[in-house]
């Protein structure tokens, strides 16, 4: 899934220098229904990162924080969704980023089949000291993202999900 050198918003420059990690999920869905909304998909893209399990990964991470808030970036209309975590203290220093690219009919995809909708997920714990048993519940949280992204491909934005890619 090229997740090692996919550039993700606010951590084009930072690789190496903290620890860090990411996360890539692959469904395959139907693609999305030609000329809907980027503002509604981010909307609803939004509404799902601030949920479990999203949400239970960053507090598993960062620990209760009512500073942390998703900020769309602008991507590429509904083709590449941007968003970056902030502490509302510090807006111009991420601590993660979400890239959300759904399926796509038309369009040359540079190695992503057209069929499937991928999410990036990349968090930056920057220095916080992490035991063994912290690592393995983010690791259990981890596993709960595919259903939960499959989930809001289906409920949230109405798109028929497969275990088997989709076949013209």
């Amino acid at each position: 899934m090229n997740m090692a050198n996919l550039a993700l918003p606010g951590f084009e420059m930072v690789r190496g220098q903290t620890p860090q990690f990411r996360v890539g999920i692959s469904i395959s869905c139907e693609p999305i229904k030609s000329g809907a909304s980027s503002s509604e998909i981010a909307r609803k893209l939004l509404q799902f990162l601030r949920r479990p399990p999203v949400s239970s990964l960053l507090h598993a991470v960062f620990g209760e924080d009512d500073s942390l808030t998703w900020h769309r970036q602008a991507g590429n209309g509904v083709v590449s969704l941007e968003t970056l975590l902030v502490r509302d203290t510090e807006p111009d220093k991420p601590i993660a980023s979400a890239l959300f690219q759904p399926a796509i009919s038309g369009l040359q995809l540079y190695g992503r089949a057209a069929d499937t909708a991928c999410l990036w997920v990349h968090v930056d714990p920057g220095h916080v000291p992490a035991d063994l048993s912290e690592w393995y519940l983010r690791f259990n949280i981890v596993a709960d993202l595919a259903a939960a992204f499959a989930a809001f491909l289906a409920d949230d934005l109405s798109l028929k999900t497969s275990d088997d890619p989709m076949r013209p």
